[in-house]
């Protein structure tokens, strides 16, 4: 794809080191260089013949893009991302966990999933419109101190994704070696995969993103095809429980493509700047989208499994025996030893899907552990990455046997906090940024920035309103418990944050001017 083509960029700002194909491996903002500690300097070094990327979060200048990179490569990253096995367990909760039929699963899906891929694809056009990783396009709203809570919170969703999405793919490979690989070894092979992926870097994703689209969608016509038999077309729920479920599966719908925001632009900076904004736009939202919604559907598809009432493959006990990951290895079952051996077979490969989305929140990780502050800059990313791997590694340890749980908490907790996000940053850019602009030079100059009280307290204000209409085992919000116990959080979050910002940020700019 012809990625980072070299340039000269301005030498008194940025200076770049590139490999033989002229392709920039690191750029180094020379008013830190003498900074940085000689220990972190080996560290780097070690991290570039490794083949790391040591690209830090700072701004990419223009000459540093790469004018072969177009939009469409956006497609790749997100389809791919978002089409895999991670996708399938969470729209098999619809029937699991909240006893919706086959159609309205789906329909749900369709019309909550492009509600929240939207947020994402503005914010990826940003990318190289602004030359900033995402982590640092939120300073335009939160301004320089706010927005660390924002890169905390950021960084824990990331450690979260692949704490959900390695127990998902580790119990798939429990299940293909029937029980005789240990999970906490299947979670490790997933883990140590994905990170030695993630070290290459923006070019690598790019490079793998090509392709993981493309073998995850031959894994699961095969799935599809074995499993289509079996599939059975559950009834819609009714009355009541029809609307409080589609209110409460819509919202982990809705989140799925909500936590893209913050990590959106990563992956689109380095296009020049006059990348058509549409383009990026449209390009990411199919690939979050048509990637998200066929990968719910089968989950849908397979969870239906467990009504069908066939003694031969008795679903509903190879479910509760081993989870999501059984009934995709029940499919194979009951037509010869070798059929549910080449089913094994494909549970590996579909469980090593998951790399297309463990990729990217390992390397958002690092980035967002960097935008912390001046000093968490001079920290190699390699060192921040296994320490983001260590973590993620034992908490898997801990919710390996509480995998359907640990997804609906974490998919709701991820929609109280960054949809009050989401609504503040887009209402910057929709309403307060079309008069003034973005001055690009001060992205690292606090006195410059917005004070970024009024979105600290839209976005309080915001996760407070969530709460109040969340419907979980660990609490049920006021608003919730009024309308029957539909969780509503996202909806009263992003209406929360809407009132508050725009009048508190009008007040802010009236104030400060900046």
């Amino acid at each position: 794809m012809g990625f980072l083509e070299k340039k000269t960029p301005e030498p008194e700002l940025y200076a770049t080191d590139s490999n033989q194909q002229g392709e920039v491996t690191r750029i180094t903002n020379l008013r830190d260089i003498t900074e940085v500690p000689s220990v972190w300097s080996k560290v780097h070094l070690l991290s570039e013949k490794l083949g790391a990327e040591t690209i830090g979060c700072q701004q990419v200048p223009e000459e540093a893009r790469d004018p072969a990179q177009k939009p469409w490569s956006t497609w790749f990253v997100w389809s791919t991302a978002n089409f895999h096995y991670s996708a399938f367990t969470t729209g098999a909760l619809g029937p699991l966990l909240f006893g919706l039929g086959w159609w309205d699963s789906f329909l749900t899906i369709i019309f909550f999933n492009f509600l929240g891929d939207l947020g994402p694809s503005v914010i990826s056009y940003l990318g190289p419109k602004l030359g900033m990783r995402s982590m640092i396009i939120v300073r335009y709203s939160f301004g320089y101190w706010a927005s660390k809570l924002i890169v905390l919170l950021n960084g824990i969703t990331c450690i979260g994704w692949l704490v959900i999405n390695t127990v998902g793919a580790g119990g798939l490979l429990y299940d293909a070696a029937d029980g005789k690989l240990p999970l906490i070894a299947a979670m490790v092979l997933v883990l140590v995969a994905s990170l030695v992926a993630s070290f290459l870097g923006y070019r690598a994703i790019h490079l793998y993103d090509r392709f993981g689209w493309a073998f995850t969608i031959i894994l699961a016509t095969i799935v599809v095809g074995m499993g289509g038999k079996h599939f059975v077309n559950t009834p819609m729920a009714k009355g009541d429980d029809s609307r409080l479920g589609v209110l409460s599966f819509g919202a982990l719908i809705f989140s799925w493509g909500v936590t893209w925001v913050p990590l959106a632009a990563d992956y689109s900076l380095y296009m020049p700047t006059k990348t058509p904004k549409w383009k990026t736009f449209i390009w990411t939202f199919c690939g979050i989208y048509i990637g998200s919604t066929i990968g719910f559907i089968i989950g849908v598809a397979l969870a239906t499994l467990i009504a069908n009432p066939n003694p031969v493959y008795n679903f509903a006990a190879v479910y509760d025996d081993r989870g999501i990951g059984g009934l995709v290895g029940a499919v194979f079952a009951g037509h010869g030893a070798g059929v549910r051996d080449f089913g094994r077979f494909i549970q590996v490969l579909l469980a090593f899907s998951i790399m297309g989305a463990n990729i990217p929140n390992i390397y958002s990780f690092g980035l967002s552990v960097q935008a912390i502050s001046g000093w968490t800059q001079k920290i190699p990313r390699i060192l921040v990455t296994l320490f983001g791997f260590g973590v993620a590694l034992t908490v898997s340890c801990i919710l390996r046997n509480r995998f359907v749980e640990a997804l609906e908490n974490f998919l709701n907790l991820l929609s109280y906090w960054a949809t009050p996000f989401a609504v503040i940053v887009l209402t910057e850019h929709f309403m307060f940024r079309r008069s003034h602009g973005y001055d690009t030079s001060a992205w690292d100059s606090a006195p410059h920035l917005p004070p970024g009280i009024a979105a600290f307290v839209s976005w309080a204000c915001g996760v407070t309103a969530a709460f109040m209409g969340s419907d979980q085992t660990w609490l049920v919000g006021p608003v919730a418990k009024a309308i029957g116990g539909a969780d509503v959080g996202f909806e009263l979050g992003a209406a929360g944050a809407l009132l508050v910002y725009t009048i508190t940020r009008s007040l802010e700019l009236k104030h400060f001017g900046r």
